[in-house]
């Protein structure tokens, strides 16, 4: 009974240690810092600070005090042992099943243990001692609460306002892949799709395929879109989900800034046997982005190889930042009538683009491309997003004057999904209904 006095006072130290939680999570709602090495520093220390102020909390007070009043010192450390096997197995656990909050599970879970230890040390310490550990307590726990909280920057936040949560992963570029971006046009990224979004790729190009019987699958454009233009396309929903993958967009913030819009999407199918060859071709020939500028995204549904039409690249051909010479090219076992005839290119450069299914492939609106006919036994299906950076404008004009040149593809009322940061043109109406 004599401790209820106390209890106030218990209650308010064990609160100022949890207000840190909520506190570095407002504080995470900033999610960019510029310059972009700054944010990148920055996330680095509250890191190092967290785990830091972790084990001097673990080191010099719980074990301390834990000994203190425990029977034995192998007491100790096989509690402490148990208790960060429990905490990794629950981390683990949550990260396997993609759950978009695991750190602040852990941070739940961290915090009620927390709060008993304090508790334990105001009851057990009758003699004042309490009152020497009251702030040595609390500090650590605070300290680290605040870090953790802004290391996962705005999880809940962005989920509950219907965007793909914005979280810290895996999936970067490295310096030198961004610098042979650069260089090259074209970089094939480290990371991949899990086996279970490749799968449900495959399920969604099977459903799309059946509910479009009347077109080939070689090319099917903007499935995102409920309804596509004048290929009579039934898009699904599922495709709008897999271009706002946020690993993919990551990578994407890399390459052309931290402000994007999805313009387009398309699905190559190209079936076995008998899938049609793409020509060698800039995209920008056809597109109504000014300044023209674009990253595409070449997300492998399938292995994609030599032997079934894998992508070919000539490395370089952006570099000069033009449209490049090309001819009209008719028949019907390619994909699109433009063919690139610049005299000046130099074919022998030719690279293919190898991948295996969940791979990822970037390359720049300029690149010269292509892709050999399939004749292999094996389907090579690829989904390409299509983002731009929100400096450039959709000219609607261009786009009407495009489409009775393309007689296939909507340009003039497409919709534009902004999928992430802001439209910094403040010309480009944003689709907000999906």
């Amino acid at each position: 009974m004599e401790h209820l006095d106390r209890l106030p006072e218990l209650v308010l130290w064990t609160t100022l240690a949890g207000a840190c939680i909520p506190a570095g999570a407002a504080l995470a709602r900033v999610e960019r810092i510029r310059p972009r090495w700054l944010e990148d520093e920055f996330r680095q220390f509250v890191i190092a600070f967290g785990g830091g102020v972790l084990v001097g909390a673990v080191a010099l007070v719980l074990v301390p005090e834990g000994a203190r009043h425990l029977p034995h010192p192998l007491t100790t450390t096989a509690l402490l042992l148990t208790g960060g096997a429990a905490f990794l197995l629950l981390d683990r656990c949550q990260a396997r099943r993609r759950h978009a909050t695991p750190q602040f599970a852990a941070m739940a879970a961290d915090f009620l243990p927390e709060s008993l230890a304090l508790g334990g040390m105001f009851a057990a310490d009758a003699e004042g001692a309490g009152a020497r550990f009251r702030p040595a307590a609390v500090a650590p726990a605070s300290g680290s609460h605040l870090p953790s909280s802004i290391g996962a920057p705005g999880r809940a936040g962005v989920a509950a306002r219907g965007r793909a949560p914005r979280e810290e992963s895996m999936a970067r570029l490295s310096p030198a892949q961004v610098e042979a971006y650069r260089r090259d046009g074209h970089v094939t990224a480290n990371w991949r799709l899990p086996a279970e979004t490749v799968d449900a790729m495959r399920a969604a190009l099977e459903r799309l395929v059946d509910a479009n019987g009347h077109m080939s699958s070689d090319n099917v454009f903007c499935p995102h879109l409920r309804k596509a233009g004048a290929q009579g396309l039934a898009g699904d929903d599922s495709w709008l989900g897999f271009a706002r993958i946020p690993e993919v967009l990551d990578m994407v913030e890399q390459l052309i800034g931290p402000d994007f819009l999805l313009w387009g999407t398309t699905v190559f199918g190209k079936p076995a046997r008998d899938g049609k060859e793409t020509p060698w071709h800039q995209d920008g020939e056809y597109w109504p982005i000014r300044p023209l500028a674009s990253c595409s995204a070449w997300i492998a549904i399938d292995d994609a190889t030599p032997d079934n039409g894998c992508l070919r690249v000539l490395p370089g051909t952006h570099r000069q930042r033009r449209i490049l010479q090309h001819h009209r090219r008719e028949g019907d076992d390619i994909t699109l009538n433009e063919e690139l005839c610049d005299p000046a290119i130099d074919y022998r450069t030719a690279r293919d683009v190898v991948l295996e299914a969940g791979q990822i492939s970037f390359h720049d609106v300029f690149l010269a491309h292509g892709s050999a006919p399939n004749r292999s036994g094996r389907r090579r299906a690829g989904f390409v997003c299509r983002y731009m950076p929100a400096t450039s404008v959709w000219d609607r004009k261009l786009g009407a004057n495009l489409e009775k040149r393309s007689g296939v593809i909507e340009f003039a009322k497409r919709d534009l999904y902004l999928v992430r940061g802001r439209d910094v043109s403040g010309q480009n109406s944003v689709a907000t209904d999906r």
